[in-house]
């Protein structure tokens, strides 16, 4: 198995992983990568690289994941490993027990979210919205679409077009991850579901509650570091798949593919998986900025998959 640990790797231990792998000569991939920056497309090019040879079931990353918790709830994930949003939301989880003591459920599979015993359908913004809430003998009767709605179909978004994947950082110092969004805080989860609650009490501002109480009850924040498959992770989801071929049109063209091969999805998922991780070791390689990545839908971490770190004096310290 090659591992490729982008957070304590040295230079050497990355080379080499990826001079093995692709088995290319350490000594001309090294003068190679250090004598300019290079990019996935410039290695392909010249080392002439088959990304369909290499296995990339035997390729593993490290990714680290940030949440706040306490020392009792911490023990949920040794139980259950790191679940994807709709486990945290549908099983009984400390998020979804939290959400539930402020009235809050919500039913990712049958796409309801329940606010003080009130039914409200998950919908997007481009569905129609007839009822106010499930039951309700009011009708919608307004021009535009209203405040709950909206921010509802934020959280739909976020559920259904992104598909709830368990994220992680795959690069990145420990100062960003904590700046980034609100995980040292609180799940990201509550900032959406508090801009719903906000519109459901008709307010303006954000509503604070669920964030603060959960930073009251969960004031530690840990980071749990694992690695993952290559094959388990989203590596080529474009926003425009029909666009994102021409973006991409040399790199097909090397390796004999047409748009026809495209359209048709007849590359293999294998080709997307090798050309990310060259994306991922260059931009990993010369840059020191944050890098983030996604399993695929369904995909979790399972137990005793991982290490648990607790972040003392703005350290890690392994929990035993």
């Amino acid at each position: 198995m090659f591992v490729f640990d982008f957070f304590d790797g040295s230079s050497r231990e990355l080379i080499n992983s990826l001079a093995e792998y692709f088995d290319i000569d350490y000594e001309q991939l090294a003068t190679f990568l250090l004598k300019d920056e290079a990019t996935a497309y410039s290695l392909i090019e010249q080392f002439k690289l088959d990304l369909n040879k290499p296995d990339s079931k035997n390729v593993q990353i490290t990714c680290r994941h940030m949440t706040t918790s306490n020392e009792e709830d911490i023990k949920s994930f040794r139980k259950r490993g790191v679940l994807d949003l709709r486990g945290m939301l549908q099983e009984d989880t400390p998020l979804s027990s939290f959400l539930a003591k402020h009235g809050i459920i919500v039913d990712v599979d049958n796409r309801i979210i329940s606010i003080n015993e009130k039914q409200y359908p998950i919908q997007s913004s481009s569905e129609d919205c007839t009822d106010c809430y499930i039951g309700s003998d009011l009708s919608c009767t307004g021009y535009s679409k209203c405040e709950l709605n909206k921010q509802i179909s934020f959280l739909h978004t976020k559920l259904y077009f992104y598909n709830a994947t368990v994220e992680f950082f795959i690069h990145g110092t420990l100062k960003d991850m904590k700046n980034y969004s609100s995980i040292s805080k609180y799940p990201e989860i509550l900032l959406t579901i508090g801009n719903v609650l906000a519109a459901y009490r008709k307010s303006s501002l954000f509503d604070e509650k669920l964030g603060n109480e959960w930073q009251q009850r969960n004031k530690q924040c840990y980071v749990l570091q694992f690695n993952v498959n290559l094959q388990d992770m989203e590596t080529y989801a474009p926003m425009d798949y029909e666009r994102a071929y021409w973006e991409e049109k040399e790199l097909y063209d090397l390796a004999g593919y047409e748009y026809e091969d495209y359209l048709l999805h007849s590359i293999p998922q294998n080709f997307y998986n090798n050309y990310y991780l060259l994306k991922v070791f260059c931009q990993c390689f010369y840059s020191e900025s944050e890098k983030y990545g996604s399993l695929l839908p369904g995909k979790t971490v399972n137990p005793g998959g991982f290490k648990i770190y607790k972040i003392v004096d703005n350290s890690l310290k392994l929990l035993e």
